[in-house]
């Protein structure tokens, strides 16, 4: 249930069956603990990511939904697309230093950018990455007439379905002229959720946010070549 488990927890859950077996006079010590976890292979450590909040959910009524993606379009022409931050004036948290040396670190800066990144279900392609920051003259670009990437800017740096909109517009174009048909794949965020009309390559499909499921068989040999991280964008 990825509940964090402790020394002291362990202790009363152990005592705890102890009781049930009917030993009424154990008491449990640091020693027993320690030779528990020994046995074990258990170790104190820290519970990173956000993996557990996913929900567990059955996927069953999606798969149709999946299977006309892998039966109407080839993994060349399936794109998935979503947003980043990039904290670009954060260092590492780590350092090298002599033993006794008083390690101390400053306040992380939080100044950040937003990136919509996309790429094809094969890794053949890769679409120009959309940035997006808090200003529209920043003295990094100035004298520069060219980017290698499209920047627009907004209060807030985020993502806006007016943004969306032009960006699927334009790459809509391109593919139009390349003689394509494409789907893309988005999450249901709110700034995704604005209809685009008029689009003659590419069509949109919408995928829950933060849904994802605890096992990925079945869509794994729906999508070939397809890595477990991608499924994720289909559900």
């Amino acid at each position: 249930m990825y509940v964090p488990i402790s020394g002291p927890i362990l202790f009363e859950k152990g005592e705890q069956l102890a009781q049930e077996f009917g030993h009424t006079d154990c008491k449990l010590s640091r020693g027993w603990l320690d030779r528990f976890k020994l046995r074990h292979g258990i170790v104190f450590k820290p519970m990173r990511g956000e993996a557990a909040s996913a929900k567990d959910i059955d996927t069953s009524e999606r798969q149709e939904t999946v299977q006309k993606i892998s039966a109407d379009y080839s993994p060349r022409d399936v794109f998935n697309a979503d947003e980043t931050g990039l904290f670009y004036k954060c260092l590492p948290n780590k350092s090298l230093m002599f033993q006794g040396q008083t390690c101390s670190g400053h306040k992380t800066p939080k100044e950040r950018v937003s990136l919509l990144c996309a790429a094809n279900m094969d890794g053949s392609e890769k679409l120009s990455l959309l940035m997006i920051g808090k200003f529209g003259q920043s003295r990094c670009f100035k004298g520069i007439n060219t980017l290698p990437v499209t920047y627009r800017h907004n209060k807030k740096a985020w993502m806006t379905s007016s943004l969306l909109k032009e960006v699927v517009q334009k790459q809509d174009r391109c593919f139009l002229m390349q003689g394509r048909s494409v789907a893309l794949v988005l999450d249901n965020c709110s700034a995704h959720q604005q209809v685009i009309s008029g689009l003659q390559a590419i069509i949109m499909f919408f995928a829950p946010q933060h849904d994802v499921p605890r096992h990925y068989k079945d869509l794994q040999d729906h999508l070939p070549k397809t890595s477990i991280a991608e499924v994720h964008l289909f559900i």
